[in-house]
């Protein structure tokens, strides 16, 4: 769409029927790095108005090629990424230039996550808020983050029809 020169009107409209021949919906419409992305299915496009063709962004797609497909995308003030998907939360994390895919920490809020609509507020590094349906949570990005908690599993007695041991107990780790 343009506007008039006056901004009170459009002067033209033009609608586009799909994004390619591959893809013809749009899943989401974001803009990263002052860029404009269309993404559907993990593959990002850019619009070229001097060839009037959706094309590619190869580095972009293939930052997501590993992700689950994300329904919701977004560029915090530090550049680092955050995606929904399902009713999950991941963030790309930017450090030195370099991306780093982030998930476990955030696997506590699943389910929790406002539906179609991901807020995250970046303060610093420190200070990370996360919009929940119930309220906030809070995240610092310096705490130790790939973390995965495994439980500690006693085994005292192992059964099986018309047989039963009993064991010291083992602790498994």
């Amino acid at each position: 769409m343009s506007f008039s020169s006056d901004l009170t009107r459009f002067s033209s409209i033009k609608k586009i029927n799909h994004l390619t021949s591959k893809y013809k919906n749009i899943g989401s419409i974001q803009m990263i790095d002052n860029k404009i992305y269309f993404q559907t299915n993990n593959h990002f496009y850019k619009y070229s108005e001097e060839q009037d063709i959706f094309y590619e962004d190869k580095k972009m797609s293939d930052l997501f090629k590993n992700i689950p497909v994300i329904n919701s995308l977004s560029e915090d003030s530090k550049a680092n990424l955050w995606y929904a998907f399902d009713e999950s939360l991941g963030v790309l994390m930017k450090k030195n230039n370099q991306y780093v895919n982030i998930v476990a920490p955030f696997s506590n809020l699943t389910g929790n996550l406002v539906s179609n609509y991901l807020s995250v507020n970046t303060i610093d590094a420190n200070n990370i808020f996360i919009g929940l349906t119930d309220g906030l949570a809070h995240y610092d990005s310096q705490l130790l983050n790939n973390f995965v908690t495994k439980p500690k599993a006693f085994i005292r007695s192992f059964s099986f029809p018309e047989t039963q041991l009993f064991l010291e107990t083992i602790k498994i780790k």
